[in-house]
């Protein structure tokens, strides 16, 4: 700009018409990098199958999860997600990435912040959307996420990095705070008395039982096929009550020792157990 307007030697017209030069030359210089930074914008939107200027909305099945902490596993730890921040980065370039940024509350004290980069072949139309509250799990080489999507160091490069909150941060956060009572609580909360109950009955069921009856149950549920587990649950309780058996056992009524009846739920829990202890 000084050498145009260096004007020694010139006239009031020959400086006017370089001024005026000069003014095109920039004014199409910024067009051009504004046409170069639209067609970028148009190939990555192209790219993620997007219409330009109008990102689709996220996957119905996988909704945010608004005014609640995602409960997650932070290296074989439960842990919850307290906030998370996205946010695309030179979406106009020929460099697009992703940014999530994450705070993981594994305890009171112990809380990290997880920054992950989604580029290149980790930035496609099934990974857009992913965000901080989409997260399962994070462990030393890679975050899950609910699509079933990993994000995994690759070429010897970290996908992301895992930094520890330091206390005095943590102690002026409320959201950390607030999440780590959360957490506590939830780890020591009590059981209510229908839970109590519950697990009651269910200790005394699974003596309810001879081995040889149950041996019949698990035989009936293998011989009857083409149906859903709770349709032959439906079918072997009533083999149950009314003892006739259709693999080949001789007939006799099974009954509970306590006398009630035996639910198709009942069945399939007890052919459940079986199945993991005999194989």
């Amino acid at each position: 700009m000084t050498d145009v307007l260096n004007c020694d030697g010139m006239s009031v017209e020959e400086a006017r018409a370089a001024l005026r030069a000069y003014c095109k030359a920039q004014e199409a210089a910024r067009k051009a990098e504004r046409d170069k930074r639209a067609e970028h914008r148009r190939a990555n939107a192209e790219r993620l199958g997007w219409v330009v200027g109008h990102p689709p909305a996220r996957p119905k099945k996988f909704p945010v999860r608004v005014g609640q902490r995602p409960e997650i596993r932070f290296n074989g730890r439960r842990a919850l997600v307290a906030r998370w921040q996205d946010a695309f980065i030179g979406f106009d370039s020929g460099h697009p990435v992703k940014r999530l940024v994450f705070e993981v509350v594994a305890g009171r004290y112990d809380c990290f912040r997880v920054t992950a980069i989604l580029e290149d072949e980790d930035l496609t139309p099934d990974t857009y959307w992913l965000s901080g509250c989409d997260v399962l799990e994070v462990t030393g080489g890679a975050i899950r996420f609910c699509s079933g999507f990993e994000l995994a160091a690759r070429d010897g490069a970290a996908a992301f990095a895992v930094n520890p909150i330091p206390e005095p941060e943590v102690a002026a956060s409320r959201h950390l705070l607030s999440a780590a009572a959360a957490l506590q609580q939830a780890e020591h909360k009590p059981l209510t008395a229908a839970q109590r109950g519950a697990r009651a009955e269910g200790g005394r069921a699974k003596a309810q039982l001879s081995p040889d009856q149950i041996k019949i149950i698990v035989a009936e549920f293998s011989y009857i096929r083409n149906q859903t587990g709770r349709r032959r649950g439906e079918l072997v309780a009533q083999r149950c009550a009314s003892g006739q058996w259709k693999h080949g056992e001789p007939p006799r009524k099974v009954e509970r020792k306590d006398l009630k009846p035996i639910t198709a739920r009942y069945v399939l829990d007890t052919v459940k157990r079986y199945r993991t202890t005999h194989g």
